[in-house]
C-alpha cells in the first residue's frame, strides 16, 4: 500500500510552527497509518518538515519535484496511491484543491485524511 503526505508549505518555512504543531501532527499521522508506515513525499519543499519527522522515527520515501511543476507532480502522487494524508495550515487553497482532487479518485476515496491546523 502506498501513503502519501502532502504538506502546507508553511511547516517546512516557518520551524516555529512547525515545533508548536508537531505533536498534532504525529498523533494525525499515527491515526492514519501504522508507525512503522514509510511515507512518500515529494522532494520540493518538504526538507525541514522531514528532518523533524525523522527524530520522531517516520521514514520517507521522496519522489523529485521540481518547482516548475510542483502542482501536476503533487496530483501525480495523488493517483498513484492508496491513501493519502493531507496536512492543511491556514485553508492553503492548494492543499485544499489536493484534498478534492484525491477524492474524485475511485481507488482512494474513502482513504484521504486531512488534518486542518491554524499556525497560531
Amino acid at each position: 500500500m502506498k501513503t502519501i503526505l502532502l504538506i502546507s508549505r508553511v511547516l517546512n518555512d516557518n520551524k516555529e510552527v512547525l515545533e508548536k504543531k508537531i505533536s498534532e501532527i504525529d498523533s494525525f499521522i499515527e491515526e492514519c497509518v501504522p508507525k512503522n508506515t514509510v511515507l512518500h513525499m515529494g522532494s520540493t519543499l518538504t526538507g525541514e518538515f522531514r528532518r523533524r519527522m525523522e527524530i520522531l522515527d517516520y521514514r520517507f520515501v521522496l519522489k523529485k519535484q521540481y518547482r516548475s511543476g510542483l502542482y501536476k507532480s503533487n496530483k501525480e502522487m495523488i493517483k498513484e496511491s492508496d491513501r493519502v494524508l493531507i496536512i492543511n495550515v491556514n485553508q492553503s487553497p492548494n492543499m485544499t484543491d489536493f484534498e478534492e482532487y484525491a477524492k474524485k479518485q475511485d481507488t482512494i476515496d474513502e482513504s484521504v485524511y486531512v488534518l486542518r491546523l491554524s499556525s497560531k
